[in-house]
């Protein structure tokens, strides 16, 4: 992963003849939630390269998505928002961490359940 981002940050020095150094400024939430929506889970451990560059694929047709559709540029944040918490909260459901309590919301299942009267 390093590698490519020598090789992206060798390429835009020669793109452009000064590369500010505020150049990837504000970029943060679209790395990681191209990372998450990719499948790499949120808590490290696993995820593929594929996925992640699926996940580029998927939030960099956003913005031009949203420009075509006539809504304004400033909900794409929003959007890439919901997609991280969608993308985290259906990780947590399928590797089974996460159980639904009607009167708690959700608990994790190595927590001990809720004994009524003590």
């Amino acid at each position: 992963m390093g590698a490519l981002v020598g090789l992206a940050a060798a390429l835009n020095a020669v793109r452009f003849s000064i590369v500010p150094s505020n150049a990837g400024f504000g970029l943060e939430l679209k790395a990681i939630a191209a990372v998450v929506v990719g499948g790499t889970a949120i808590t490290g451990g696993r995820g593929r390269v594929l996925g992640t560059l699926i996940g580029v694929a998927l939030l960099g047709t956003i913005g031009t998505a949203l420009t075509f559709a006539g809504i304004n540029a400033f909900w794409e944040k929003a959007i890439q928002g919901a997609i991280i918490l969608v993308a985290v909260a259906s990780d947590a459901v399928l590797l089974g961490n996460l159980v639904k309590v009607p009167f708690l919301g959700i608990r994790k299942i190595s927590e001990p359940p809720a004994v009524a009267g003590g």
